[in-house]
């Protein structure tokens, strides 16, 4: 093949990949922000326009901040999510702030030193700050959004420190605007996600979108919004108007197909039922986890209505027709010729 027409399938390729997986980016404001106050234990600060992170032997600061993502559908692959605070004061050498995930109760108004809660093990990620001061500062959350989305754990925002606290140098804090903070709104804390609702849909081999399919025809999918890099399993089941969590999934093309998804988290067309197909009406499902059941966070082609159907060839149906509408004309020159 030219290099040119290699060129030109690529290209298609990605439209079609693109058209297939749109990405969504919101930028989310926090509901609750605030910091606490090693050297005044019971205070509680939410009502100061900026948040603290301090490291100080006995005075050390701590910012508590989430945000209410209610708006991400369920069905969802987060691609990127950034949680940024913008960084007016900047402390005289360069510190490092780990972020955490919160795992216990808290709210804006009520958080103190005393009474903060406890955070995960494992670090979510960690940022240099630098001592240029008026800049965004940005770290790496998806993996926590994603965990908050697929409800494997519950959404109770995160914790900001310096990794080394206690430190006996002076001016080691820094200070950001908090939700509060009204002259520059666009200064206030953000949530930055991107994000793909998963899906699947039947397909002819270029990719084209179809829900009717003769029975001498092979079925494709394509899919998007997926985990990337991983192998799911993909099943041909007959239709069902209504799907609940850990329904067994039956495949009637012959046996599930696993399929890998690609660093995009995508699938283009890929047969996964060969012909000669059965005629009925059917649904495509795709197993995420590969354990043989629908979970709700997995795409199905449509859970109301009909994923696709197989239905005879046009000359089987034409046949008995004309067959009939012969009949029927012979009768009616037969009575003309009486006549």
């Amino acid at each position: 093949m030219h290099k040119a027409g290699i060129l030109i399938l690529a290209m298609l390729g990605i439209f079609l990949l693109m058209s297939i997986a749109s990405a969504e980016t919101v930028t989310i404001p926090p509901t609750d922000d605030s910091y606490v106050n090693q050297r005044d234990p019971d205070e509680n600060y939410n009502h100061h326009r900026y948040l603290e992170v301090k490291s100080k032997s006995n005075k050390n600061m701590r910012t508590f901040i989430k945000f209410d993502i209610s708006s991400i559908p369920v069905e969802t692959t987060i691609i990127s999510a950034k949680l940024r605070l913008y960084m007016y004061n900047a402390p005289g050498s360069s510190r490092i702030y780990d972020i955490h995930r919160v795992t216990g109760y808290w709210t804006e108004t009520g958080i103190t030193w005393n009474n903060q809660p406890n955070v995960a093990d494992s670090l979510t990620d960690s940022n240099s700050t630098g001592t240029t001061e008026n800049k965004w500062l940005e770290w790496d959350v998806a993996s926590d959004v994603q965990g908050f989305v697929n409800n494997s754990y519950t959404n109770y925002g995160w914790r900001i420190k310096d990794r080394y606290e206690d430190s006996t140098i002076s001016y080691q804090w820094s200070r950001f605007r908090s939700r509060e903070y009204t002259e520059k709104k666009g200064h206030r804390p953000q949530l930055v996600v991107t994000y793909m609702v998963r899906n699947v849909t039947s397909c002819d081999e270029g990719g084209e979108e179809k829900n009717i399919f003769e029975l001498s025809e092979n079925v494709y999918c394509h899919a998007a919004g997926l985990p990337p890099s991983t192998y799911v399993d993909i099943y041909v089941v007959n239709n069902k108007d209504e799907w609940h969590a850990g329904d067994t999934l039956t495949d009637v093309s012959g046996g599930a197909d696993t399929v890998h998804t690609g660093s995009v988290g995508s699938i283009s067309a890929t047969e996964i039922w060969s012909a000669p197909l059965a005629q009925g009406s059917y649904d495509i499902v795709v197993d995420i986890n590969q354990n043989g059941r629908w979970d709700k966070d997995e795409p199905i082609d449509s859970k109301v209505d009909v994923g696709f159907e197989a239905i005879p060839e046009f000359p089987t149906l034409a046949l008995p027709l004309a067959i009939v509408l012969g009949i029927v004309f012979f009768l009616f020159r037969r009575k003309r010729e009486k006549k």
